[in-house]
């Protein structure tokens, strides 16, 4: 699995890309200032949403 990934680095502008490939969720956030709780919240609703 290969893509490129290109942000702006503005500050508080995260970003978050996502696919399922062969039954897996992957994902890749990029971003200049990436809060660290970010992709815990993502992973979190998304869980939800599968529940």
């Amino acid at each position: 699995m290969w893509g490129p990934v290109v942000r702006t680095h503005i500050v508080g502008d995260p970003g978050i890309g996502a696919v399922t490939y062969e039954g897996r969720l992957r994902m890749i956030s990029s971003g200049f200032d990436t809060d660290p709780e970010f992709l815990d919240a993502v992973a979190s609703m998304l869980t939800g949403m599968s529940a």
